[in-house]
């Protein structure tokens, strides 16, 4: 399995990640509070979902030369694209960790489409 990473801006090209056990392309989460209240007991309230709420985890097994590529790739870019099994996303890198397993690359989705987020 593969994921292609390119940046919004199109300066450079885009990474093919090789994909390796641990990669999480379908997790959603939920909008879901929980409060206590003063008879001991609790109210849920559901917020809905929105691809705002996506994280993509993606654990790929990267040389030293690609891991400095995407290091450059995130001090020069804050918006990506993302290309996978899971969908096509617009969105950022939150995280980058590297250990004995491979890389680990957290990839925050703002919108399942071709619109450049707004910055704030």
């Amino acid at each position: 399995m593969i994921a292609i990473l390119g940046t919004t801006g199109y300066i450079a090209s885009p990474m093919v990640l090789r994909l390796i056990s641990g990669s999480k392309l379908l997790e959603q989460l939920v909008r879901v509070t929980r409060s206590a209240t003063l008879d001991g007991g609790g109210v849920l309230f559901l917020g809905g979902m929105s691809m705002s709420d996506k994280t993509i985890k993606l654990t790929s097994g990267l040389t030293q030369a690609e891991y400095a590529r995407l290091m450059d790739l995130m001090e020069n870019e804050t918006f990506f694209t993302l290309s996978c099994d899971a969908g096509f996303y617009t969105g950022a890198i939150e995280n980058v960790t590297q250990d004995k397993k491979g890389v680990s690359i957290s990839f925050l989705c703002c919108s399942d489409d071709h619109t450049i987020p707004a910055v704030a």
